[in-house]
């Protein structure tokens, strides 16, 4: 007799948990509250507002990136189940008030190829949390959960021309799996 069903298995129970940024995948240009530039996962894995990773360096009309593995869940959840891909940041303005938001722009993405995606989320000047659902066909189209990523693009050509400058800070970066 087969020990199914079994936790992950699409007859099994749904998942019900968080996991978070576990490596830095590509993060040049970024750097955490210390001003570190190495293992910047570790300042975006928790649920407060102390730590953080802020882009190095201000940048006028045009975009910056930055992408984490995320841990391995602990099983494969099912495509009826919630999944919410989260990302708490806010833009920091340079010496000017920007006339246009920046925005971000959230991937859900398997070993690069991207699964989900948000539309371009206008950002405030103040932490906040943005997220949105992947559909079952998302979550169904993911073959190996253990290769999860969050590549998370700031723009901010909304401003081209205007020469005025955004940086971008974010405090968290999880997913979560809720029956």
């Amino acid at each position: 007799m087969t020990p199914f069903p079994y936790h992950g298995h699409p007859g099994g129970a749904p998942l019900n948990e968080t996991i978070w940024a576990d490596f830095d995948k590509t993060t040049a240009g970024w750097e955490d509250e210390t001003s570190a530039t190495t293992n910047l996962h570790d300042s975006v894995n928790t649920e407060n507002d102390l730590t953080y990773v802020i882009l190095s360096s201000w940048i006028l009309d045009t975009t910056a990136r930055i992408v984490f593995g995320l841990d391995d869940p602990s099983g494969t959840p099912q495509s009826s189940q919630n999944v919410e891909v989260f990302v708490r940041a806010k833009y920091l303005e340079n010496f000017e008030v920007l006339p246009n938001a920046p925005t971000m722009t959230i991937r859900f993405d398997e070993n690069g190829t991207q699964r989900a995606a948000s539309s371009a989320l206008s950002l405030t000047k103040s932490a906040a949390d943005y997220s949105f659902f992947l559909n079952s066909s998302q979550i169904s189209s993911v073959t190996n959960w253990n290769n999860s990523e969050m590549d998370i693009l700031f723009d901010n050509s909304a401003n081209t021309g205007l020469d005025e400058e955004a940086k971008f800070q974010i405090y968290e970066v999880r997913t979560i799996f809720t029956p």
